[in-house]
């Protein structure tokens, strides 16, 4: 499926250009402050953060950001033992999303496929993007919405399991 309407939000798949699939990136156009630490988080967003009360074994916390332009959103990102990145939770108002002709706000993923999932008792939309050759681990999505916020947790080389475990405790 490539669209999966949630509560208030309908979450669409698009194909992954050429140069992220490659590993290749460029500007997101997005504004953000410096890294924060989590009392810095929760001081600067406009809105509360949820962290997460369960991570995988080995991982732990290492910064937050406060992204403010085009949409308000802080992005927390956590590694594992290593150092490595585990993954992200991308945390923003349902409100700063457009809403389409029926109310639905639209929100993007970038992703080869979309499965109807659930975080707790709330419906989700679990996507997966396959590793290009040579690189560690697919990168596996849950969207879903938790008190007017839309969150979306991004995990790389992780089970369907942990990262179920990591959005139920948020």
């Amino acid at each position: 499926m490539d669209v999966l309407d949630l509560n208030s939000v309908r979450v669409t798949v698009i194909g992954a250009p050429t140069g992220l699939a490659s590993g290749g990136g460029g500007n997101s156009g997005f504004q953000t402050s410096r890294l924060l630490n989590v009392e810095e988080a929760e001081a600067s967003a406009p809105f509360a953060v949820r962290f997460p009360a369960f991570l995988p074994e080995g991982f732990r916390f290492r910064e937050a950001a406060l992204l403010t332009s085009p949409k308000r959103m802080v992005v927390l990102t956590y590694v594992g033992a290593a150092g490595q990145f585990g993954f992200s939770i991308l945390e923003a108002p349902v409100e700063e999303f457009e809403a389409a002709a029926d109310g639905k706000r639209n929100y993007f993923v970038v992703a080869e496929s979309l499965d109807e999932a659930q975080v707790g008792s709330a419906k989700a939309a679990a996507a997966q993007l396959l590793a290009p050759p040579g690189r560690r681990g697919d990168v596996s999505v849950l969207v879903w919405e938790a008190n007017s916020l839309l969150c979306h947790l991004i995990g790389q080389g992780l089970s369907a399991t942990a990262l179920a475990q990591i959005a139920a405790s948020i």
